[in-house]
Parts: C-alpha cells; structure tokens; sequence
C-alpha cells in the first residue's frame, strides 16, 4: 500500500464552493438559509450573514456603525457579491523515518507547504424578492462553479432551483477532508491511502424545498454536472433527499437539530454500477452562560455546539485485479466547538471510515484539536493539530502527525 502522504495533501488542497460552518445553524435553531443566499446554505451569504451576524457575533473587535454603514455587498439594490478566499499552511511528520523531503520533514525541521483553498467569487442579480439569478466561480479551478435559477412561490416558504448546484446531502462541514467528505463523495476513493478525494457534486436539474414550521425538505433530480451532450439513457442521473428538523427548549438555551438523507445513482458515471448513499446527521447547541467572562455579545461563555453525521454507502469499486466486488462501507464524521472568549473558539473532531464493510483492519481514523479565532469581522484564523491513524492493511503505515494554520477572508 502506498504512502498515506499524498492522499491528506489531496484531501486538504481540494478546493470546494460548499464553505460553510453548520454548528451556528445548530446554536440558533434556524436554517442556513438565515445567514447563506442559498436555501440549503452553503457559498454565498445573504445580507444578514454578511453585515450584520459575521460583523456582530464572531469577532473579537466590533467595528463600529460608522465603519458598518460603508460597507455593503450590494452594487445596487438589485446585483449583490460576495468572496471567499481561503488559504492554508500545513506540514507533518513523514510517513516512513527515512523519508526527509518536502513539508514531511519532523516538525522540528519543518517549513511546510502554503497552498489557496478557496477562491470563490460570488454574483447574485435580484429583481424582485421572488427570483433570483445566481453564480459562483471558484478562481483557483474554472471547472467549478454554480449557476442557477431560483424561485420563491411554493407554500410554506418553497422554492424551485434550477441549473447547475452542489447536491445537499448531510452537513457542509467547511472541513471537506473530513471522512464523511473525502470518503463518501470521493468516486474513486477506494480506502487506498492516495485515492484523491473530491467535494460533494456538482449536478445539472432541478431542486425542489420547503420549510414548514421547524422542518427543512429538499429533493433533487440531477444530471451529472460534466455531461454536456444529453444522451438517451439513465447513465448518469441522481436523485438526492434531505430532511432536517429543529426543535429547542428556550428555558435551558438548549437547541436540537437531527435528520435523515439518502443518495441514489442508478449508473453512475455511465459504467455498469450503482451507488446507493443513505445517512443520518445532527448536533446539539447550547448558548452558554450570558454576560459571563466578557461574553456579553452575541455568543454566551461556553457556548457549545455538537455535530455528527454517520453514512453508509453501497457501491462496487474496483479491486486489484481491476474487477468490481460489491461493497457497503461507514463513514462517520463528530465536530465540537466552544467558545471561552468572544471570537474564540476551540475545536475538537473525531473521524472514522471502513471502506469495505468486513473486519479486515481496513479502517482508518483521525483525531484534530484547536482553535478559530476571529480578530476582525469576515477574518479567521484556524491552527489545528491532527493525528491519523490509517488502516491497518499494508506495510509501512503509522500514524502521522499533522498540522496546519487556516487563513480566512469571506464576506
């Protein structure tokens, strides 16, 4: 088996429009639709994520009305953008004691790797509050982007989305080599330590949703994203299903958020398989201590948010002697996040993977720990420090030591 180096520089380079941070969907109870332009949250912002949640309850200095009042992401009252720029240090320790190249030098001696993440540019054109024209491009690889067409008329807060999108499945955690991420979505990630995993896709068709009372329905019928010329078969169709649903007890601060999803492809990719995902996610939140320990803004002390989602995927991928064998593997991805200080928050996670659903060894976990630090509104810094433990198949594996520090700019 090979190195497992490549397959965590693959995982952390790979550079997504889904950037999000759902543990403050979570805390509030609401939608990511409150603070994102899209209804299933994700890239761009709305008005309110962008000037008054980031500026008011994430950083540790708040500028003032004056400083607010000239900046806006609207053009005119009608065309709105946005960003996010992302940029990442990382270096670990090599995988083999002989191998002293590169940013896998000890740490002692280790200057690292910098590399961009995200580089996404956001558009937005609003003629009524009704509908609305959207596109994304990620700068850093032209090959993704969004570009679709909303409509607000259905009952209970429904819409219809049509065009090109990222499916919603699960949490988008802004942490894409997380196992239910870089495992799941990757359609060549067969557990060998440099498959190259990829984001959630990008489908062509439509999305339908709604929002009666604490509940948030989605459905998606979809056409892979690089298929430019129809063709006369279900080669390449995908139908995608989310239900989430919150409920909080104001009295205690406590917030409660749980769903289910599942994820069908007939013939993926138009070969002779089929790819069934099917999960469930969720999180508690609790607002913390108000007015204690100069958290008098936004965010309680000890505010606290836990997620987790677990999926399971039925697939046939490829073995050695390049013959399908059908499979159901487990991924399983838990987040924790604290705030102690206003713009300070500390970060726990746990991952974990079977790939082959047998008791072969052929599971792979991840430990990370540290911090977010928001010093200024639409800036974070984030140094994380991560164990992984691969699988067990395979010579030379051990576990890997890793870290890195997160530069953030959204707006």
């Amino acid at each position: 088996m090979r190195k497992l180096l490549t397959v965590l520089t693959a995982a952390l380079l790979v550079t997504t429009l889904a950037s999000a941070e759902p543990y403050y969907s979570v805390l509030f109870g609401q939608s990511c639709f409150l603070c994102h332009q899209n209804p299933t949250g994700r890239g761009m912002r709305s008005t309110y994520g962008s000037q008054y949640f980031t500026p008011r309850y994430l950083p540790k200095w708040v500028p003032n009305d004056s400083v607010m009042a000239k900046i806006t992401p609207q053009l005119n009252p009608y065309i709105l953008v946005g960003v996010d720029i992302r940029q990442i240090w990382m270096a670990e320790d090599a995988p083999n004691p002989h191998q002293r190249s590169g940013f896998s030098e000890p740490f002692s001696s280790n200057t690292g790797t910098d590399a961009m993440m995200n580089g996404d540019l956001y558009l937005a054109f609003e003629p009524t509050d009704k509908v609305a024209l959207r596109y994304t491009q990620d700068l850093r690889d032209m090959l993704r982007w969004e570009a679709y067409g909303i409509a607000y008329f259905l009952p209970f807060h429904g819409y219809v989305k049509a065009g090109q999108f990222q499916e919603n499945y699960g949490w988008a955690f802004s942490d894409h080599s997380a196992f239910v991420r870089s495992g799941l979505w990757g359609s060549t990630y067969f557990g060998n330590p440099t498959d190259q995993p990829t984001p959630p896709y990008y489908g062509v068709g439509s999305e339908i949703g709604f929002s009666p009372n604490h509940l948030s329905i989605s459905a998606s019928f979809t056409d892979d994203a690089n298929a430019s010329i129809p063709g006369p078969a279900d080669m390449q169709k995908r139908w995608v299903g989310r239900i989430q649903g919150q409920e909080g007890i104001q009295k205690l601060g406590l917030e409660f958020t749980g769903g289910v999803n599942g994820w069908y492809a007939p013939s993926f990719g138009g070969d002779s398989t089929r790819q069934k995902w099917w999960g469930g996610f969720g999180g508690i939140g609790w607002q913390g201590i108000a007015n204690a320990c100069g958290c008098n803004k936004g965010f309680g002390f000890l505010t606290t948010s836990a997620l987790f989602e677990y999926d399971r995927k039925q697939w046939s991928p490829l073995n050695g002697s390049g013959m399908a064998t059908p499979v159901t593997g487990a991924y399983s991805t838990s987040q924790l996040s604290v705030m102690v200080h206003p713009g300070v928050w500390l970060l726990g996670a746990y991952d974990w993977l079977d790939n082959t659903g047998k008791k072969d060894g052929n599971e792979a976990k991840r430990y990370s720990m540290g911090i977010q630090f928001f010093p200024w509104p639409w800036v974070d810094l984030t140094p994380m420090y991560r164990l992984y433990k691969p699988p067990a198949l395979g010579t030379g594996q051990r576990t890997v030591r890793h870290g890195e520090v997160q530069a953030h700019f959204l707006f």
